[in-house]
């Protein structure tokens, strides 16, 4: 069974965090907001907040322009403008709860091809497109204090990485998910946020103890 990054984080950090990400950045900017909001507002209200908050955006939105008009494409310019707006938003809801914003992470376009064939148009998403996406997503983060895991180049650090990292070219497989984990600990690491010393935090899974004790 592969895991999920978002699976590994929450038995590392208990119920400290969320994550914001999925279909493109305009749908959580124009579809989401207003109703996400509601609900955050009303926990702080309550004293109750998420400590951390991970944002990730970019691989869909790098999508090349189909000529049809069906891609998921959101020009470069408004991903960009997308994600200020998305960042001024968080910050504006909680003053403790902190930001990391995720790049979009490479693809391996061999095995994309292949698992996406008749279904995905050929070259619709390369590496080219991606690590425009994240060099601006970088980028817009040190413009903005904003903690940033570049995920296209830490990927690429791993000699295999383009065939350990993936299930079908694109969506991560358990390695890759691993790689996404250690990336975030290194931040909260070097960033040494209150309340966010993951290593400081009870063990709730103690299958995974093994795991979280690697990273002692």
């Amino acid at each position: 069974m592969e895991v999920g990054a978002p699976s590994l984080l929450t038995y590392i950090l208990v119920s400290t965090f969320c994550v914001i990400g999925g279909y493109t950045c305009a749908w959580i900017r124009w579809l989401e907001f207003k109703e996400w909001s509601a609900g955050f507002r009303a926990s702080v209200s309550k004293g109750i907040q998420p400590s951390l908050v991970i944002v990730y955006f970019g691989g869909n939105d790098s999508m090349l322009p189909d000529p049809l008009g069906l891609s998921l494409h959101v020009p470069l310019p408004e991903y960009v403008e997308n994600m200020r707006k998305i960042a001024t938003h968080l910050k504006s809801l909680s003053q403790k709860t902190r930001l990391i914003f995720l790049t979009a992470p490479p693809v391996n376009e061999e095995q994309m091809r292949k698992a996406f064939s008749g279904i995905m148009r050929e070259n619709s998403r390369t590496n080219k497109q991606l690590q425009m996406y994240s060099d601006a997503c970088v980028e817009l983060c040190r413009e903005m204090d904003i903690k940033a895991v570049d995920l296209f180049t830490s990927m690429q650090k791993r000699s295999d990485w383009s065939t350990v990292c993936f299930t079908d070219g694109i969506h991560f497989s358990s390695e890759g998910s691993k790689i996404v984990v250690e990336e975030i600990l290194k931040v909260l690491e070097e960033a040494d946020w209150e309340r966010l010393q993951w290593n400081s935090l009870p063990t709730e899974f103690e299958e995974f103890a093994p795991y979280t004790a690697s990273r002692v």
